[in-house]
């Protein structure tokens, strides 16, 4: 390291490069909670910290190891080391949430032995993360499913942290393309949806999001566009009431501290002004209407952030994938990208 020269603070150095290489004072720890054992989160992981080379990072990865190290063999990448000391050492470290057993899975399939894994993984990581041991998680993906199957009553990632964190609330938000999208509601029918849009959810959720943006991102007044609901935010009421009674009132009432939200604005201009006029986030009334824009901007480097939790929690924006499995052809921009995110937000 002749040629570099550390600052007093060990935070910044140059080289003769002429480039600057931003330093943490420590190594930050990432728990990975591997998903659905046979999906592709194991393939992915692997693949994303081959490729990005992640020096500032240990990572603490959790699953069934046995299967995982046969499963990492036959695609001919690097698994971490067993540990049952959890996050002591330096290097990164795998924990073995099968407790050596070996399970004999049918890759790609639907079933409770899948699932059950994947919530070990998922509660371990959880439990270290809320104990301080580690800094964030990332978490890949699970199916619904096969979790279904286990026994666990959650739809998702984001159901089970609320609950098992015991906040009031956490927002989900959705990063890529140029976007942030936050959801009003999450996974529901359509046909439930306009019973859970109402002023209080509205405003809770808009205020998680500012408050993020402002702690996270450093965004001091942050810019937010609110979508309406019905189509074209129903045309002055022509196509539904729901703007004018709920989603306008919300607004006005988050305009008394907050000036730069607008909206409600007919969903299929919106996302176009979110990019021409640089939004800091868009507010989204159910699932889909936020997603569709983002995964057709981002569908392979999409990032899912859950807002609100004491820890950073980040996930790959996308699924299990069981008809790629075991093939060795997943896309990892997703997990880089989740990775990345989940680094930059550790304070």
């Amino acid at each position: 390291m002749d040629s570099c020269f550390a600052n007093e603070h060990g935070k910044k150095f140059s080289c003769r490069c002429k480039k600057e290489i931003i330093l943490s004072p420590r190594k930050k720890i990432i728990g990975i909670s591997l998903g659905d054992p046979v999906g592709i989160g194991l393939e992915i992981t692997l693949k994303a910290i081959k490729k990005r080379k992640f020096n500032q990072i240990k990572f603490v990865l959790y699953g069934d190891y046995n299967y995982s190290l046969k499963k990492s063999q036959a695609l001919n990448l690097t698994l971490p080391a067993k540990s049952i000391e959890s996050i002591a050492n330096k290097k990164s470290i795998f924990i073995d949430v099968a407790n050596n057993k070996i399970i004999n899975y049918k890759i790609g399939k639907i079933s409770a032995q899948s699932g059950k894994m994947s919530i070990l993984a998922l509660e371990r990581s959880v439990d270290e993360a809320i104990a301080k041991s580690i800094d964030g998680i990332v978490t890949a993906p699970l199916h619904k499913q096969s979790i279904l199957k286990a026994g666990f009553t959650f739809e998702g990632h984001t159901e089970y942290l609320e609950q098992r964190t015991g906040v009031k609330k956490v927002v989900m938000l959705l990063v890529g393309g140029g976007l942030k999208v936050a959801l009003i509601t999450r996974h529901m029918a359509y046909r439930d949806v306009i019973k859970k849009i109402t002023r209080k959810e509205i405003c809770d959720v808009t205020k998680i999001v500012i408050e993020s943006l402002k702690k996270y991102w450093g965004i001091k007044n942050p810019k937010i566009g609110v979508m309406g609901l019905n189509p074209h935010a129903s045309d002055g009421g022509r196509f539904g009431n729901e703007e004018a009674k709920i989603i306008s009132p919300a607004i006005k009432t988050l305009q008394k501290t907050h000036a730069r939200i607008q909206g409600p604005y007919p969903p299929d201009t919106g996302f176009h002004l979110a990019l021409k006029e640089k939004w800091d986030a868009e507010i989204c009334m159910y699932h889909d209407q936020g997603l569709i824009p983002l995964k057709t901007l981002a569908f392979d480097s999409g990032v899912n952030i859950t807002l609100g939790l004491p820890f950073i929690r980040t996930s790959p924006d996308h699924g299990t994938a069981f008809d790629i499995a075991g093939k060795g052809i997943a896309n990892e921009s997703s997990m880089v990208a989740a990775i990345e995110q989940c680094a930059m937000l550790i304070k």
